[in-house]
């Protein structure tokens, strides 16, 4: 069941559904001031959608034996108490888009709390410090792990926590934000690229990872800015020795 939320009613038939398996909920409501800046997703603040999204995620957590969950949130309302863990016991695909909230990695804790999560799909963070640490608790069965316009602070750290899932077998790492559509010119273009690029003073730590996963079958990195074919000649290699899958592809 899909369902694209700004109003109550749209809640309601939770109340004549039973014993389903996956929901995907999308929470928006397009303001005068998004239409002026479609950067401001953050920013739009209906109290009457806001509503809708803590009263929509309140009914969800009824279904006990959701087994996939998709969470769309274009908005974020920090003075209300959202607790999910253990909300869905059976939970194992979860994929939540955050459009870079700036309380999104408190709410990407509380949602993996408590959930043995086999699949994990992120879109649009920063992904900080406390995020990482709680992936390295909370979901350490993970196979299927894919990061989506995730900006990642510490490659390092990623790269360490990544060694400890024991079960990953699929990694995909994406960029698909194009600086045209977002309205960037000049230096904020050039710094929304920087915002996201990989470090390759550091393509060792990644040459590390590939070499030491045990279950790794596949890796995809797909347009990821500052990285290009020449720089993963070793990961390659690498992966090639070790049977892993390692696609890579950039956009013009």
């Amino acid at each position: 069941m899909t369902i694209f939320s700004t109003k109550n009613l749209y809640a309601n038939c939770f109340r004549i559904l039973e014993n389903l398996e996956f929901i995907s909920l999308y929470f928006f409501s397009i303001s005068e001031r998004f239409l002026k800046n479609r950067l401001s997703f953050q920013q739009i603040k209906s109290n009457h959608a806001t509503r809708t999204n803590k009263y929509i995620m309140d009914m969800a957590r009824n279904f006990t034996e959701i087994k996939a969950l998709n969470l769309n949130f274009m908005y974020f309302c920090a003075d209300k108490n959202y607790l999910f863990e253990s909300s869905w016991p059976e939970l194992k695909s979860l994929t939540i888009d955050f459009y870079d909230l700036v309380f999104s990695n408190d709410l990407l804790v509380e949602l993996i709390k408590g959930h043995d999560l086999q699949r994990l799909r992120i879109l649009s963070m920063s992904l900080r410090s406390e995020s990482v640490n709680a992936l390295r608790i909370y979901c350490e069965n993970l196979e299927h792990l894919e990061l989506v316009d995730v900006k990642i602070k510490e490659l390092s750290k990623v790269m360490k926590f990544l060694l400890m899932l024991k079960r990953l077998q699929e990694l995909r790492f994406e960029f698909t934000v194009k600086e045209n559509h977002l309205g960037y010119k000049g230096d904020g273009l050039t710094n929304l690229r920087r915002s996201y690029e990989f470090p390759i003073e550091k393509i060792d730590r990644f040459e590390n990872f590939i070499s030491q996963h045990s279950s790794l079958k596949s890796i995809a990195l797909i347009n990821w800015p500052g990285l290009c074919i020449e720089n993963l000649f070793k990961s390659r290699m690498i992966a090639a020795v070790k049977n892993i899958d390692f696609h890579f592809k950039q956009y013009d």
